[in-house]
């Protein structure tokens, strides 16, 4: 089973960890800063739960979220789907 996700993690050892999170993060909000007149952002390092203050956003419902798709991925992996093969109408 995954580790659970905590609102201690930091953003980027999420997606490390779990790659698929990525979309939940873009859904919820930015990660990046940009002042006036620079060309780039940058990331700053925060974790869960200054990512849920950052956008407005009660941590522990992200962390729901980010700990489901986690979960769903680990269980996908133990628990493979069998191959049935319906014949070339299915393919």
């Amino acid at each position: 089973m995954a580790e659970r996700i905590t609102a201690d993690w930091r953003v980027d050892e999420v997606l490390r960890r779990y790659p698929a999170t990525g979309p939940i993060f873009l859904q919820w909000g930015h990660m990046q800063e940009a002042a006036a007149g620079q060309v780039y952002p940058s990331y700053p390092e925060m974790t869960i739960a200054q990512y849920a203050e950052r956008n407005r956003h009660d941590a522990q419902a992200l962390l729901n979220a980010l700990n489901a798709e986690a979960e769903s991925r680990e269980f996908a992996k133990e628990r493979p789907l069998p191959f049935v093969d319906t014949g070339p109408e299915a393919r």
